[in-house]
């Protein structure tokens, strides 16, 4: 009887151990279609329906890369995303919160000269890993 209890016990944890689902972290690369040229910021944040840390890397002429040690779980993200802007004008540090006909795009008083959006992606599970996410 001891052997056969051994015997469910060690097959119940070989069958469960390959169970996470998701819980691996993907080295995903790609680039922001329509933002060649431009260097910010990715931050890979999960949606309620998926379990994972967040994931930010850097942004260099429109392309990003995280590593297997780095990378986010396979699943639903909203992509935040802060570029710099191109041809930027000077901007009067003075002036920022003075300037009511400022845009939702440049609301982030740290970075005057950045545009931000929200987009919703999706992290494959399996290689390849190769995200490319529409910035226009």
């Amino acid at each position: 009887m001891y052997h056969f209890a051994r015997l469910i016990f060690v097959s119940v944890a070989v069958l469960t151990a390959g169970c996470g689902g998701g819980t691996k972290r993907s080295p995903i690369f790609g680039s922001l279609v329509g933002a060649e040229g431009r260097t910010g910021v990715l931050t890979l944040m999960p949606t309620t329906v998926t379990k994972g840390p967040a994931a930010t890397t850097s942004v260099t002429d429109g392309k990003y890369e995280f590593d297997k040690e780095t990378g986010p779980y396979a699943g639903e993200y909203e992509a935040h995303v802060l570029l710099d802007r191109i041809n930027a004008p000077a901007v009067d540090s003075a002036s920022i919160n003075k300037d009511p006909k400022r845009g939702a795009m440049a609301s982030n008083p740290l970075h005057p000269n950045s545009e931000q959006k929200v987009i919703m992606v999706t992290v494959p599970d399996k290689a390849p890993w190769q995200l490319d996410i529409r910035w226009k």
